[in-house]
């Protein structure tokens, strides 16, 4: 396909060079930041611009990788100038309806469900496409899209990406600031978290092959009230730990009542 694109954060910066070197041409690049804009078009010899209204007509897909809260807007913007075209226009956000872009004639959404730090080729391989469009035919395209650099696209209704993307938060940004906090205790105690990544990994393992609600262990599923509060006194220096501690033990305990 012959793409553009508008952004050049952190997800356009990851998604475009894959898909350049999966053999699409990355047509233009459109950034409001022309300084952005440029240097991840140089990585995949695209023009560079900053203005919406400078963006070619003539390619088959212009992708939007930009905040959530600025899609509706852009959307409403490109509007005029493609309101007649072939064009489809789609964004990669997990939590904005694909209604954002229903000023435009064609239109739809290609969310990667992944974090794109510190992201490897080999990590590529295993990364859901959620697609959604407003006709089959711009379906097919995205889903055709997701194929070509090896991955495979599920069809997924707004509500249902949204639904999804609150999961990933929740499992990625959630259990990534854990990871924060027990890092600052684990120093302050002179201990090591990285003795802790075997356990992380196995509960990993554990989730993929069981229903994580029947692997629960721990105090809290034990009722054991002495540890549970031998460890949330422990705590006290941690007042955010320590609150967190508290809801999960709760939380595990009115589960496994």
């Amino acid at each position: 396909m012959k793409i553009s694109i508008i952004g050049a954060g952190n997800v356009a910066n990851q998604l475009a060079p894959k898909l350049f070197s999966e053999g699409h041409t990355i047509h233009q690049v459109c950034n409001r930041g022309i300084t952005k804009a440029r240097k991840l078009a140089k990585k995949v010899k695209a023009s560079a611009l900053s203005d919406l209204n400078e963006l070619d007509k003539k390619v088959d897909l212009i992708l939007i990788m930009v905040s959530d809260d600025a899609i509706e807007s852009i959307g409403n913007q490109l509007h005029k100038r493609f309101k007649n075209s072939q064009v489809l226009i789609a964004h990669t956000s997990g939590s904005v309806s694909s209604k954002s872009l229903k000023a435009l004639p064609n239109y739809g959404v290609f969310y990667p469900l992944q974090t794109f730090v510190n992201i490897t080729n080999e990590e590529w391989e295993n990364i859901p496409i959620l697609i959604t469009a407003n006709n089959t035919s711009n379906k097919k395209k995205l889903k055709e899209l997701a194929e070509s650099i090896g991955l495979t696209a599920t069809q997924k209704s707004d509500k249902q990406r949204k639904s999804l993307h609150l999961s990933a938060v929740i499992m990625n940004n959630f259990i990534n600031h854990l990871f924060c906090l027990n890092s600052d205790w684990l120093e302050k105690n002179k201990s090591d978290f990285s003795l802790l990544l075997p356990l992380i990994n196995k509960t990993i393992s554990n989730a993929e092959s069981s229903n994580a609600c029947n692997i629960q262990t721990g105090p809290a599923k034990r009722n054991d009230q002495a540890v549970i509060d031998d460890h949330t006194k422990s705590l006290k220096d941690f007042p955010e730990l320590q609150q967190l501690y508290k809801v999960f033990s709760r939380s595990i305990q009115n589960k496994h009542a």
